[in-house]
């Protein structure tokens, strides 16, 4: 039995427990992939808060070094 064709005999029992094993492997992917999205989805907006922060401690250097400036003078 080295090849499979369309007259090779493959057991009821068998078969099942590869469509039992696909769709239990199949929806453990899903849910790994639903985590994953949640999980991205919160990184995205941590992300942005950490970028709004960081353009308002630039903005803030920025009027500190204008005030060093205009004090040196």
């Amino acid at each position: 039995m080295n090849k499979l064709t369309e007259t090779t005999l493959v057991p009821i029992g068998l078969a099942v427990i590869a469509i039992g094993g696909g769709s239990m492997w199949l929806t453990s992917m899903y849910s790994a992939i639903n985590e994953a999205r949640a999980t991205l989805i919160e990184v995205k907006a941590e992300q942005k808060e950490y970028v709004r922060h960081l353009s308002e401690i630039h903005r803030e250097l920025s009027e500190i070094r204008g005030e060093l400036k205009t004090l040196r003078k």
